[in-house]
């Protein structure tokens, strides 16, 4: 499994997001012009292009745009390429890409998480919640982690998921996790799976000249910094 995030896409210029939105499918630049919150918007390119750069890599030059689909539930995949899921906040965009189903969530330490959780925690999670130290940080992390279990099913956030306590040992179920600045990312991939371990960074600007190589035709080539020394759930 490979994982990739870009930080500092706040960066970029309004004149760069214009230019990558205009090279997205034309289904997903209509709905992208649907996007009335400029920063959401910004971030939905930036992520839809991150996408794109991974899959280039790991599909050693192939054509990423070719057969993306959003299926019935609103989870993106290729035709005939890997298995990818992308999660993205205002400020962080973030690609996961496995030999199997996979799902991610980028989600900001926020207070609210507190209250929201309540609402899809068993009583055991609530109570590791209410005990920690930094309750905020620890609901953050379990969001994170409910809605990458969702997403890898595509099945998105239900009450039968408020009910699966996720401390407890779930079958053919791996979670990776890492804190980036103040944002919490986890992954939901399958045991067995090859596990990457570490969480790729990369630069908004490789990101924009690597996104301009693939809109030109031609294959691009970027390595992310690597942020290592995370913990694994």
């Amino acid at each position: 499994m490979t994982v990739v995030a870009c930080a500092d896409g706040t960066t970029v210029t309004e004149a760069a997001i214009d230019r990558l939105a205009l090279g997205m499918p034309a289904e997903r630049l209509l709905r992208w012009r649907r996007i009335s919150h400029r920063p959401t918007a910004r971030s939905s390119v930036l992520a839809y292009w991150l996408a794109r750069v991974v899959l280039d890599r790991a599909t050693h030059g192939g054509d990423s745009a070719r057969g993306w689909l959003i299926d019935e539930r609103g989870k993106p995949r290729l035709v005939d390429g890997p298995p990818f899921n992308l999660s993205h906040t205002k400020e962080v965009q973030v690609c996961a890409v496995s030999g199997r189903q996979v799902g991610i969530d980028a989600e900001r330490v926020d207070e609210r998480a507190v209250e929201a959780c309540r609402v899809i925690a068993t009583e055991r999670e609530r109570g590791v919640i209410d005990a920690s130290a930094e309750p905020a940080d620890a609901a953050t992390l379990l969001w994170a982690m409910k809605e990458s279990f969702a997403k890898r099913s595509g099945e998105g956030l239900s009450e039968e998921l408020a009910s699966t306590d996720l401390g407890e040992p779930l079958s053919d179920t791996r979670f990776e996790s890492w804190r980036l600045r103040d944002h919490w990312i986890v992954s939901c991939d399958h045991e067995g799976s090859e596990s990457h371990g570490d969480l790729e960074v990369l630069p908004a600007a490789d990101l924009v000249s690597a996104s301009d190589v693939l809109l030109s035709g031609a294959v691009g080539g970027v390595e992310p910094a690597v942020l290592a020394g995370q913990r694994t759930l």
